[in-house]
């Protein structure tokens, strides 16, 4: 695999039922606490961990391979993006479930088991999402997902699905309609902590590369469905998100990639049926949104 290093330790005793795939880039700290509490979850599902560094500059890979050395190893020698990261451990990946796991997150206690029974006892299931936790073990409402559309994406930019939770259009991206207490078919899950079938992800051919960073998992999830798979809640399965610790360092990055992913996916899978005056104004938009953050972000640093 030209431009990368594997170093692979794994253990060839039990057949890998999951592989766990996390992307890193000058995350040290975030990444041995992650590392540590999926060894430390009381899982006894076999699996493998696959990082894949993506030129980071600190110690992150003396700290893990030093006190975890059967995890694999990719070091990347330039930031790659995450979808292109997460595609190149896939392909190197041997578990019958593959897992995205961000590397700002925390698994909690059986997690890792209960994705992967709600799996083997539900054929009908591509992919399966846990209940992301915030720091306070307040819910992350991105865990369970419709499809973002012009109603839903109003109702939730615009708060008015507080005020109206259950009402499924208004509350239609962020499902308050449905409680997160049960586990429930949804449209689309996080990229931050989600499980899906290898054989569907071959199909589908991975993460699409055109996204650097944001959205990639929205997109993954539409390409799923569209192939007439089913996603899945899974509520008693628990993981904590530390949302947005490891790219702090790169905000100004992150507002610039965020909303060139946003046009990017809504110009691959909505332009072509919308009239050119409706894209025209969703590219406005979505151009306007981004001078907007990024004024803000200047405004803000100019000021400390």
């Amino acid at each position: 695999m030209k431009g990368q290093i594997i170093m692979q330790n794994s253990d060839e005793v039990n057949p890998i039922k999951l592989s766990i795939i996390i992307v890193n880039y000058n995350a040290e700290k975030l990444l041995l606490d992650c590392v540590k509490s999926i060894y430390n979850s009381n899982n006894s599902t076999a699996l493998e961990v696959i990082i894949v560094d993506n030129d980071s500059k600190d110690n992150s890979r003396n700290l893990i391979t030093s006190e975890y050395p059967q995890v694999q190893w990719v070091q990347n020698k330039d930031n790659v993006g995450f979808a292109k990261a997460n595609n190149q451990a896939m392909n190197i990946a041997k578990g019958e479930y593959i897992m995205l796991l961000n590397n700002d997150t925390v698994v909690l206690d059986k997690a890792l088991d209960k994705l992967v029974q709600f799996l083997d006892k539900n054929p009908e299931a591509a992919a399966v999402g846990p209940r992301i936790l915030n720091k306070d073990k307040t819910l992350q409402l991105s865990c369970r997902r419709g499809l973002p559309n012009a109603v839903n994406s109003f109702g939730y930019f615009s708060k008015l699905y507080k005020v109206f939770p259950n009402n499924k259009a208004l509350g239609g991206y962020a499902m308050t309609y449905i409680s997160d207490k049960i586990s429930h078919e949804v449209q689309c899950l996080s990229g931050a902590a989600m499980v899906v079938r290898k054989s569907v992800a071959e199909k589908i051919g991975g993460l699409d590369e055109n996204f650097f960073m944001h959205f990639e998992d929205v997109d993954f999830c539409l390409r799923i469905g569209k192939l007439g798979y089913k996603l899945f809640y899974v509520h008693d399965s628990e993981i904590i998100h530390l949302k947005g610790q490891s790219s702090k360092l790169r905000s100004k990055k992150v507002i610039e990639d965020f909303n060139d992913s946003l046009k990017y996916y809504y110009k691959k899978n909505y332009s072509k049926e919308k009239f050119f005056l409706t894209n025209w104004l969703v590219y406005l938009a979505i151009w306007a949104r981004k001078i907007l953050c990024l004024a803000v972000y200047n405004m803000k640093n100019t000021s400390k």
